[in-house]
């Protein structure tokens, strides 16, 4: 039982590294306002990485409830007391879900910047567009927008 404990927790130190990665991929993406489809495909990557370790503690539960250990975080505390073998390991899968949720967390303040730079953006061209004179702005037709824009022209026939 130990040994599958200790496979499950090497595996969901590996998805951390992976997850890690992925958060690098995606910071770069961020930070370059060019690369959609590098952040599209972080993102993703980092989404199948997050599915599988909650797969893997899911398992890990398991494992833990077949040894008699409550599970989550307690009951793999409890397990590397029991076996301190597993205490390395442990260690290792702590410092990587911090550095993990660390990156996640930068990469959050990344795009909620963009975002806001984003917005700004767009209310500052949305102000020129009402200071500009509509006489010189033209229609879809190719017109001059001095009758104002969407308003037809009155003829006189």
């Amino acid at each position: 039982m130990i040994t599958t404990l200790q496979q499950c927790l090497e595996r969901e130190a590996d998805l951390i590294e992976a997850f890690i990665a992925a958060l690098a991929d995606e910071t770069l993406a961020l930070l370059d306002r060019k690369a959609n489809e590098a952040l599209i495909k972080a993102a993703q990557t980092k989404e199948a990485l997050a599915h599988d370790l909650v797969e893997l503690n899911r398992l890990r539960d398991e494992i833990q409830a077949r040894m008699g250990l409550p599970e989550g975080h307690d009951g793999t505390e409890q397990a590397v007391a029991q076996f301190p073998e597993l205490a390395q390991l442990w260690d290792r899968l702590l410092r990587l879900t911090k550095v993990a949720r660390d990156k996640n967390e930068h990469n959050g303040i990344l795009v909620r910047s963009s975002l806001q730079y984003t917005e700004q953006s767009l209310d500052a061209l949305h102000n020129i567009t009402l200071k500009v004179n509509r006489s010189q702005t033209y229609t879809a037709q190719g017109r001059s927008g001095q009758a104002g824009y969407g308003i037809r022209s009155i003829v006189a026939r």
